[in-house]
């Protein structure tokens, strides 16, 4: 009888030290899987926030180019006109 009680005991501790080291492993994965997906949401949010910094300053531009002051800018400077009663010095 006591070998038997002996056997259960250390039987019932086996299990127990086997179900703490599963769940230790189960538990220790869960947390790098936890770890990795949250880098990568970081990274995700990141380029999130580039892409709308660089739709911000493409719509500015896009305002500006829209203004008369732009497009009097590019009429004098690439097409070369001038206001008219307007004078062009020219330095040679």
């Amino acid at each position: 009888m006591y070998k038997q009680y002996k056997f259960f005991k250390i039987l019932k501790r086996m299990f127990i030290l086997i179900f703490i080291l599963s769940t230790s492993v189960v538990v220790i994965n869960q947390h790098k899987l936890y770890t990795r997906e949250k880098n990568i949401q970081n990274e995700l949010n990141e380029k999130i926030d580039n892409q709308k910094k660089t739709q911000d300053k493409l719509e500015k531009e896009l305002h500006y180019k829209l203004t008369d002051d732009y497009v009097e800018k590019v009429a004098r400077e690439k097409l070369g006109l001038v206001k008219k009663d307007e004078i062009i010095f020219v330095d040679n």
